[in-house]
């Protein structure tokens, strides 16, 4: 559906007061709001209290999903350029994502959704919308105007609020269903007994969650054009693990997001993956979707057949490389290896912290075969991160 087809809607339908809550909310401030009268945030908007602590009907409906939603994404929209339409393009994007649960549920794949958006051409339909706002009868919507007007949360969404303020990760699955790691169930069950007084906690299922890595920053920095990682993945459209090759490395829209394009190697033409980096925070998105990263590891070696001059896997022959500035292949007995100035320095800061002459002379013989070689570079890499 087309974002002037969801205005259209949005100005005929229930949609209309979402859109006024929401533009009122995040121009509000915040010493204004309920939620800082009853001192459940500060005067930035940060949380003070748990929703789960929040007992008075006064002090739950002046903290809602919209309310914690909003304050999120003005904290957000504060550190992003974007010119005096930004607030309705927020708008856009919440009318346009209010349904997908996740969005509510999971920051990281909100943030991430919503950067998504604010680099594509919305000014044109944030323009309209503002348009269609002013046009609007207000006098119609006037009781849509107070603050103390509430939305309907659904189970899920309270239950998902409630683990997170308990500092337990849940994700929520293709079939709706909330899924906890089962190691978290007795915390879990606490939570939502607490949060759920008067019963009607959903479904839960625990299962054996893997936890996300978090993507480095220095790890994104070192990346390059040609370089290999291996990726295991989570995402609403695939789960699985694959080696990508880097083919280009640039920075893209009007936030100056810095992006890398990863190609399958063994799958040359499916879905592209794209590592973004907002700010200090890197995430995933296969294609157009946001992804989790579960595991992965940057290949610093490539292990293949190179032609020309090949050195022997030395101490001396790594400091050249780090000199020179320059990759250099090295000759083992089963094969060669290209080995990059990234590699080559983390191996020797790691061999010049070791103090026993015995542990150098270990490492010194480790290198001298490919597999040797793999794991004290490994072990370096693990080290200098």
């Amino acid at each position: 559906m087309s974002l002037s087809s969801i205005i259209g809607q949005a100005s005929r339908g229930a949609d209309l007061y979402f859109v006024f809550r929401f533009l009122r909310l995040l121009t509000m401030d915040y010493k204004k709001t309920d939620a800082f009268k009853f001192g459940i945030i500060d005067n930035k908007g940060k949380a003070l209290k748990k929703s789960a602590d929040l007992e008075s009907t006064n002090e739950k409906a002046s903290y809602t999903m919209l309310h914690r939603m909003v304050f999120k994404i003005r904290r957000l929209l504060e550190k992003v350029p974007g010119g005096r339409f930004i607030s309705y393009a927020a708008a856009l994007f919440l009318l346009k994502e209010q349904k997908d649960a996740r969005i509510w549920s999971d920051d990281i794949y909100m943030k991430t959704k919503l950067l998504e958006f604010l680099e594509t051409d919305w000014e044109a339909d944030a323009k309209f919308l503002k348009e269609e706002v002013d046009n609007m009868d207000k006098k119609t919507f006037k009781s849509f105007l107070s603050e103390n007007k509430t939305i309907e949360e659904s189970q899920e969404l309270q239950a998902m609020m409630a683990l997170d303020d308990a500092g337990i990760e849940a994700v929520i699955d293709k079939k709706g269903k909330i899924v906890i790691n089962k190691k978290d169930k007795k915390n879990a069950e606490k939570a939502l007994k607490k949060s759920f007084r008067k019963g009607g906690i959903p479904e839960i299922q625990y299962e054996e969650v893997e936890l996300t890595e978090e993507f480095k920053e220095k790890d994104f920095d070192a990346l390059k054009k040609g370089d290999t990682i291996t990726i295991e993945f989570k995402s609403a459209m695939s789960t699985g693990k694959s080696t990508f090759k880097v083919t280009a490395k640039n920075v893209v829209g009007k936030a100056r997001v810095e992006k890398a394009t990863l190609q399958n190697v063994k799958k040359p033409n499916s879905v592209k993956f794209f590592l973004y980096k907002r700010g200090n925070k890197v995430s995933l998105a296969q294609g157009d979707m946001a992804a989790s990263v579960v595991k992965y590891t940057v290949e610093e070696v490539e292990m293949d057949e190179a032609k020309g001059t090949a050195y022997p896997p030395t101490i001396e022959n790594l400091r050249m490389i780090v000199k020179d500035k320059q990759h250099q292949k090295f000759m083992f007995d089963k094969g060669q290896a290209i080995v990059d100035t990234f590699t080559a320095s983390a191996m020797i800061a790691v061999y010049d912290a070791m103090k026993k002459p015995e542990i150098k002379k270990k490492f010194e013989e480790m290198i001298k075969s490919k597999e040797g070689f793999m794991k004290t570079q490994a072990f370096a890499m693990k080290m200098i991160k």
